[in-house]
This record gives C-alpha cells, structure tokens and sequence, in this order.
C-alpha cells in the first residue's frame, strides 16, 4: 500500500481588471520504505478582465518529476478563456491556449525537447453549500503538429473553507503523458 503525500499551496489576488495566480505542487510517496513518487510543479498565472466571458490570460510553469526521468519542463504561452456560465454558486469555462513547452530529462545524453502545443482546458465548479467547493480542471495539451503526443491531466477536488483564508481540500489528480522519456 502507497502512502502518497502532496503539498499544494495556491495564493491568488483578485482586482477588477486583472487576476493573478500562484500555485506550487510538492508530492512525495514511499511503499514499504522505498519511495515511489516525487514530482513538484509552480505555475504563474494572469488573467485579465477574469469577470467578463472573454478572457486574455498568460501563463508560465515548470515542473520536475524524479520517476518520469524528468529534470525540468517549462512551459510559457497565453490564450483566452471563455466563460459560458457563471452563477451565484457555479462557473463552467473553456480555455484554449498556444504554449512553448521544453524538456530536459535526467537520462545522460538524452536531447532536450522543444516544441508548440495547443492547450484545451475545462474548469467547472459549483459551491455545494457555504465553505464546501467541487470543482474539475481538466488539461488536453497535444504537440502542434503530432496529436498523438500530448499531456493529459484531470484534478478532481473537494475544498472545504475553515478559515477565510485557509481551506482544507482533498484530490484526485489523474495524469497521462503519451510519449514515454528517451532510453
């Protein structure tokens, strides 16, 4: 049995033109003393006017994950997001994103991979009472021109607010990427 550990610390700043957003991801596991998981991610987001239904936004992250071989992955790009409900206690959005994305892996000799992607993205939550939150951001990110090769992640969560500040929330992340590391 696995015991996986995450960190995920988000700090955001609302104004009435522009929203910014910093999130940081630290995730450790071991099974039977032998570790299984180590990844950590940041990410830097601005979106401006984030209360119209057309939104222009960029972005920039980075990310290292020991198990996928991967020594840093960067991506920078802007886009639109485009908001088709937004209630009192729901909002439901489509995003879709050009970005320049780069990997370097941990393997000796291994080439460093440069390339475009488009990025779709699909966020939807709904407050199911006062302090209780659902929500799904869901990622499809092919290579430009192959889209066979892409990187997939879906997080579901539960945020339950204790303080104003401070949320307690519980996750399931799930994460695909098609093209395996070099050998």
């Amino acid at each position: 049995w696995a015991r996986v550990f995450a960190v995920t610390p988000m700090l955001g700043r609302h104004f009435e033109a522009v929203e910014f957003e910093l999130n940081a991801r630290g995730r450790t596991g071991s099974d039977d003393g032998e570790r299984v998981a180590e990844s950590y991610m940041a990410s830097l987001k601005a979106d401006a006017f984030p209360e119209d239904r057309w939104s222009p936004f960029v972005f920039a992250s980075a990310e290292r994950d020991r198990f996928k071989q991967l020594d840093l992955r960067t991506n920078a790009g802007g886009g639109v997001k485009y908001t088709f409900l937004r209630a009192e206690d729901t909002e439901v959005s489509l995003s879709l994103a050009v970005l320049h994305s780069r990997e370097d892996f941990r393997i000796p000799g291994a080439a460093s991979a440069s390339e475009g992607r488009l990025s779709w993205r699909f966020k939807g939550a709904h407050e199911l009472r006062q302090g209780v939150r659902v929500e799904n951001v869901s990622f499809y990110q092919p290579v430009w021109d192959g889209f066979e090769d892409y990187i997939m992640q879906s997080d579901n969560i539960l945020a339950v607010q204790v303080f104003s500040m401070l949320a307690v929330t519980a996750a399931y992340v799930y994460q695909r990427d098609s093209t395996p590391p070099p050998e």
